[in-house]
C-alpha cells in the first residue's frame, strides 16, 4: 500500500471501508471510514502512518503499545480512540472517534483572534482534557490548534483534543518536515527542542502559545524554520501579549498567566494542568461576571424597546386621530394627545415588571430556536457548554433555590441515564454520564460509584480506584452498596501494580472491620489470602470467621486450611519421620536429613533436633550441626539426659571441626564441653550409663589429638565394659587410637589400634565393619616391621573391599601392601583402580610403573594414554608424558 490517498470505497484491515479523505498531515492520512464488522454503519476517523514510519520495527512496537496506553484515556473533551492495527501492506494506523468540527487551526486562519470571552473557555476544556490525559502519565508532546477540533452544537462550540499518544509513539522518527525535531517548532519549550526530559510542563507550555495566538493573531516566538524559532526563542522571553492586542490591558491577570506558562525555564511554568486550570478559571469567573453586569446595564432599554414595539399598532392609529383632530381642531387636538401620552406614560411605570417577564421570555423561546432548552452542564469553566458563540442572550438571574432545584434535575437526569447505561453494559456511556453528574454535584457518592464499577469493567484500573475510593470518602448509605464498592475497590487495586495485593488485602480488611458480618467481603478477603498462599494470615482470619459469618466461600476455606491441611501434613510428618529413623538406625544420613529437615523445621522437636545434628555431625557438615544444636541447647534445659546429649554432641562437633582446621581453640571447646557432660552425667546417678560412656569415648578422643596415650589408655579402660552393647563407642575408641598412632608412630598405639577394632569387627553386623578392617589393615601396613604385617594388611584391605569400604584411599594402601608382598602386577592393578574411581595423576603413574616392573607394557601404555588425554591440563601431567615416551610405540 502506497502513501499516495486511497479511494471511497477500498477497504483497511477487513474492517474499515473508506468514504473520503479528510485531510493529510506530517504523521498521515486521515480518512472518514465506515465499520463494515462488528458495530457495522458507524462512522469514525481512521489514520494512516506514512511508509517511511511503518517500516520500522521499532517505530511499530512503540507505536503500538503507546496508542494502547492512549486508547485508555476517556474524557469529553478527548477523542476517543478505538483500536489501532497494522493492514496487510504493512502500514500502521489507528481509528478514532469522527469529529465533525473544524480544527482550531482553521478557525484562526478564519478569524485571525478570538476575544477572551471565547477563547478562555476553549483553553480551559483543553486543560480538563490534560488533567485527565497527565493523571494516567501520557504526555501529549505536540499540542497544536491543529490537533484542537472545535466543534459546532447548534449555537454553542465546545473542542476537543486530537492525537494523544501519536508524537511519543513516533519520537524517535521524525516526520521529514520537521527535520530533527519531534514535536511543532512554534509550540515547543527549549527542552523539547534541547532533547531534555520532558514534564507535563511541557504540555503546558503548548497551551500558553496556543492561548497567546487566539487572543493575538501572532505566536510568541518566530520563525520559518525550527533552527530560527528555537534562536529566536533561546534569544529572549515572549513579547507580552497586550504589544498585539492592547484591548487585552483590560486584563492584567490574563497577560500574567499566559507569560507565566510561556517561561523558558520549565521550573517556573505551571507544574500541573490543575494549576493552569484554576488560576485560568478565576480569569474566566471575572469575564462571566462582566457579561453579566453588562447584560443587567442593556435590559432597561432593551425592554423599552421592546414594549414600544409592542405598541406600535395601537399607536398607530391613535396617532391618526390625533391628526384628524389637529386638522378640525389645532388646540383641542394638543391637549388631547398630550392627555394620550400622559395615561399611556402611567400604564407603562404600572406595568413595566410584566412586560420585562414577556420580553424575557420571548427572548429566550427566540434564541433557543423555537423551544425553551435547558443548558448543558457546568464544566468548571463559568460558560456551559451551552454558551452562544458571539450574542449570549441573558436569562434572569434564577433565585438559589431555584438554581439549586435546577442543579438536581439535572443531576436526576443524568443519574438516570447512567443507570440505564450500567444496566445495559455501555460502560464509556456510564462514565460520561457520571462526569456530566460529577460536574455538577461532585459530591453525588451513587456517581463515583458508578463510573468506578464500569472503569473495573474497562479494566482502567487507576482510574477505577481513585473513582472508588471518592464514592467511600463521600459515604454511600446501604451496607450492600459498601461492599460493592470496597469489592471492587479490592480488585482495581490489585491489577493496578504487581505488588497490588498487598493493597487490596488493606482495602477487604477496612471494608470487614467495618462490616464484620459480611459474607460477600470475608470470602473475598479469604479468597484473596487463600489465592496469596498466604498461610499465617488465612488461617487468622478463618479462625476469626468461624462461628460469625456463614459463606459457602469461607465455610470451604475453613475446611481447606483448618482441617484438611492440618490433616494431611499430620500423616506426611508421620510418613517422614518414621522413614528418617529407620535411616538412622541404618547409618543412612543423607537419607535422614532429607527426611527431618522439613519436619523439624515445621515444628522443632528435640528427638527430632538430636537425630538431625548427629546427622548432618556423620556427614560433615559441623555448621549446621552447630545451628541445630544452639536452637536445641535453651528447649532442653529442664531434662537432664537432653542436656547432656547435647554438651557430647558439641563436643563432638568441636572435634570434627579440629580435625578439620587443626585450631587449637576447636579442641580447647570439645574438651570443654566433654567435661560438661561427664560432670552433669556424674552427679546424676538416674542417667543412662550409655551417656557417661559416650562422654569418656569423646574425651579419650581428644587425648589421641593431644597425643596421651597415657590418658587415652585410662579413659578407654574405664568405660571398657559400660561400652559392650554398644558398637558405635567400640569403634570410636580404636580409631581414637589409631589418630594417636598415626600422630606419634608409636608401635603400641597401632597394635592398639588393631585390637580394639578386632572387637569391633567380631561384632555380628556391625555397620562400620568395612571401615574398621580399613583402619586395621593401614595400622598393620604403619607397622610393616615384616612380611607378616604387610600380609595381614592385604587380607584387611580385601575385607574391607568385601564389606562395601570402596575408596581410592583404599586401593592405594592396598597397592602398597601388596608391592610390600612382591606382586607388582597387583600393586599396579590398585592403582588402576584408583585411578578409575578418582582420576590423578599420582595413581596413573604409579600404576603404569608397576605394569612396567611386572613387564605388562600394554597395560602401561594403556593406562597412560588415557592419563595423558584425562590430565594433560593438570600440573604434572608431564611426568605421564615423560614416561610414554620412554616407553616408545
Amino acid at each position: 500500500m502506497a502513501d499516495a490517498e486511497l479511494g471511497a470505497g477500498e477497504t483497511i484491515g477487513g474492517k474499515y471501508r473508506i468514504i473520503r479523505a479528510l485531510g493529510r498531515g506530517g504523521f498521515g492520512t486521515v480518512y472518514l471510514v465506515e465499520i463494515t464488522a462488528g458495530m457495522v454503519g458507524e462512522k469514525l476517523a481512521l489514520k494512516m502512518l506514512p511508509s517511511h514510519l511503518s517500516a520500522k520495527e521499532s517505530v511499530r512496537n512503540q507505536f503500538i503499545n503507546e496508542i494502547r496506553v492512549a486508547m485508555r484515556l476517556v474524557d469529553k473533551y478527548i477523542i476517543q480512540i478505538r483500536d489501532v492495527g497494522v493492514t496487510d501492506d504493512d502500514h500502521l494506523y489507528y481509528t478514532m472517534d469522527y469529529s465533525p468540527g473544524v480544527t482550531l487551526k482553521e478557525v484562526l486562519r478564519s478569524e485571525s483572534k478570538l476575544t477572551p470571552a471565547r477563547a478562555v473557555p476553549l483553553v480551559l476544556r483543553v486543560l480538563r482534557a490534560l488533567q485527565t490525559a497527565h493523571s494516567r502519565g501520557v504526555i501529549h508532546r505536540d499540542l497544536k490548534p491543529a490537533n484542537l477540533m472545535v466543534e459546532q452544537r447548534d449555537d454553542t462550540e465546545t473542542i476537543r483534543v486530537l492525537d494523544f499518544g501519536i508524537a511519543t509513539a513516533v519520537q524517535s522518527e521524525p516526520s521529514p518536515e520537521k527535520g530533527k525535531f519531534a514535536g511543532s517548532p512554534h509550540y515547543m519549550p527549549p527542552e523539547q527542542f534541547l532533547d531534555e526530559r520532558l514534564g507535563f510542563y511541557t504540555d503546558l507550555y503548548a497551551v500558553g502559545v496556543i492561548l497567546y495566538e487566539c487572543l493575538t493573531g501572532q505566536r510568541p516566538h518566530q520563525g520559518k524554520t525550527p533552527q530560527e524559532v528555537y534562536d529566536d526563542l533561546k534569544s529572549r522571553p515572549a513579547v507580552s501579549p497586550t504589544e498585539f492586542s492592547p484591548e487585552l490591558r483590560e486584563y492584567p491577570r490574563l497577560v500574567q498567566i499566559i507569560l507565566k506558562a510561556l517561561e523558558r525555564n520549565p521550573e517556573k511554568r505551571f507544574q500541573t494542568a490543575k494549576a493552569f486550570f484554576d488560576e485560568l478559571n478565576e480569569v474566566a469567573e471575572t469575564l462571566r461576571r462582566q457579561e453579566v453586569k453588562r447584560q443587567r446595564r442593556l435590559e432597561p432599554a432593551t425592554a423599552a424597546k421592546q414594549s414600544a414595539a409592542v405598541r406600535a399598532p395601537r399607536g398607530s392609529r391613535r396617532r391618526t386621530s390625533v391628526a384628524r383632530a389637529r386638522r378640525r381642531n389645532p388646540v383641542g387636538a394638543g391637549v388631547v394627545a398630550a392627555a394620550i401620552i400622559l395615561a399611556l406614560g402611567v400604564v407603562a411605570v404600572i406595568f413595566r415588571g410584566t412586560l420585562l417577564d414577556s420580553f424575557n421570555k420571548r427572548t429566550v423561546v427566540s434564541n433557543g430556536g423555537g423551544s425553551d432548552r435547558e443548558t448543558g452542564p457546568d464544566d468548571g469553566t463559568g460558560l456551559t457548554e451551552a454558551t452562544p458563540i458571539d450574542r449570549p442572550a441573558p436569562s434572569p438571574v434564577p433565585s438559589p433555590e431555584e438554581t439549586a432545584a435546577a442543579a438536581e434535575e439535572r443531576v436526576r437526569q443524568y443519574m438516570a441515564d447512567a443507570v440505564a447505561a450500567f444496566e445495559a453494559e455501555k460502560w464509556f456511556e456510564v462514565r460520561e454520564r457520571c462526569n456530566d453528574a460529577l460536574t455538577v454535584d461532585h459530591t453525588n457518592a451513587t456517581a463515583y460509584r458508578l463510573r468506578g464499577l464500569a472503569e473495573v469493567q474497562l479494566e482502567l484500573w487507576a482510574d477505577a480506584v481513585s473513582s472508588l475510593q471518592l464514592a467511600i470518602d463521600y459515604r454511600p448509605i446501604d451496607e450492600k452498596t459498601t461492599a460493592e464498592i470496597y469489592l471492587a475497590l479490592a480488585r482495581a487495586k490489585q491489577r493496578e501494580t504487581p505488588s497490588g495485593g498487598l493493597a487490596a488485602q488493606v482495602v477487604l480488611r477496612e471494608a470487614l472491620d467495618m462490616h464484620p458480618d459480611n459474607g460477600e467481603i470475608a470470602a473475598a478477603l479469604a479468597s484473596l489470602l487463600d489465592a496469596q498462599g498466604d498461610e499465617g494470615r488465612i488461617v487468622s482470619l478463618l479462625q476469626e470467621l468461624h462461628g460469625r459469618v456463614e459463606h459457602p466461600v469461607v465455610e470451604a476455606l475453613h475446611r481447606k486450611w483448618l482441617v484438611e491441611i492440618p490433616e494431611q501434613r499430620r500423616r506426611e510428618r508421620e510418613e517422614l519421620i518414621a522413614a528418617a529413623e529407620a535411616a538412622f538406625e541404618a547409618r543412612q544420613y543423607d537419607v535422614v536429613i532429607e527426611k527431618l529437615a522439613r519436619p523439624y523445621e515445621e515444628e522443632p522437636d528435640p528427638d527430632l533436633g538430636l537425630k538431625l545434628a548427629v546427622a548432618w555431625l556423620e556427614t560433615g557438615d559441623v555448621t549446621r550441626a552447630l545451628g541445630v544444636l544452639g536452637d536445641l541447647a535453651p528447649e532442653v534445659a529442664a531434662d537432664d539426659a537432653s542436656l547432656a546429649m547435647v554438651a557430647i554432641l558439641f563436643g563432638r562437633a568441636h572435634l570434627r571441626a579440629y580435625e578439620k582446621s587443626s585450631k587449637p581453640e576447636d579442641l580447647e571447646h570439645a574438651r570443654m564441653n566433654l567435661s560438661s557432660a561427664k560432670m552433669l552425667v556424674d552427679s546424676k546417678a538416674e542417667l543412662d550409663a550409655r551417656l557417661g560412656a559416650m562422654t569418656v569415648t569423646y574425651l579419650a578422643r581428644c587425648a589421641a589429638h593431644q597425643g596421651n596415650l597415657v590418658q587415652l589408655d585410662a579413659d578407654v579402660r574405664s568405660v571398657r565394659s559400660a561400652s559392650n552393647g554398644h558398637p558405635e563407642l567400640i569403634f570410636h575408641q580404636g580409631e581414637s587410637y589409631y589418630i594417636l598412632a598415626k600422630k606419634t608412630k608409636d608401635p603400641t598405639a597401632f597394635r592398639r589400634a588393631i585390637s580394639r577394632l578386632a572387637d569391633y569387627t567380631k561384632i555380628k553386623n556391625a555397620p562400620r565393619a568395612g571401615e574398621a578392617y580399613y583402619l586395621q589393615g593401614l595400622a598393620y601396613l604403619s607397622l610393616g616391621r615384616n612380611r607378616s604385617d604387610f600380609r595381614d594388611a592385604n587380607n584387611c584391605f580385601a575385607t574391607a573391599r568385601d564389606r562395601s569400604h570402596i575408596t581410592p584411599e583404599l586401593y592405594n594402601a592396598w597397592a602398597e601392601a601388596v608391592y610390600n608382598l612382591g606382586d607388582l602386577s597387583r600393586a599396579g592393578k590398585y592403582y588402576r583402580e584408583s585411578y578409575t574411581l578418582r582420576p590423578q595423576v599420582e595413581t596413573c603413574y604409579w600404576a603404569a610403573k608397576y605394569f612396567i616392573e611386572a613387564g605388562l607394557t600394554a597395560s602401561a601404555k594403556e593406562i597412560l594414554d588415557e592419563g595423558i588425554r584425562q590430565l594433560q591440563s593438570v600440573p604434572d601431567s608431564s611426568k605421564l608424558r615423560d614416561l610414554r615416551r620412554a616407553l616408545g610405540s
